[in-house]
């Protein structure tokens, strides 16, 4: 199960808050540790039949010449209708 964060109580003695956040700065690092990745690419042996800008798709070695996806296997995002490498 995932952790999340919820911000505790700022002392009111200055004293107290490099403890404090201390503290805090720790419990928002475990937080962020425990989280699921909340997206993932589906691997293409095809190009997709309909696309929009901001798309990402990640391509598998099997397109053959005729693909648009110039650049071979890897990560691609459409911008300006085009199919551009990322990596």
């Amino acid at each position: 199960m995932a952790s999340t964060y919820s911000p505790g109580q700022v002392p009111d003695d200055p004293k107290l808050l490099p403890a404090f956040l201390r503290r805090e700065l720790i419990s928002i690092k475990r937080a962020l540790e425990d989280q699921e990745p909340n997206a993932s690419l589906k691997v293409l042996g095809v190009a997709p039949e309909r696309s929009k800008d901001g798309d990402e798709v990640e391509v598998d070695a099997t397109l053959g010449a005729g693909s648009p996806f110039g650049s071979g296997a890897g990560k691609y995002v459409m911008r300006g209708g085009l199919w551009v490498f990322i990596g």
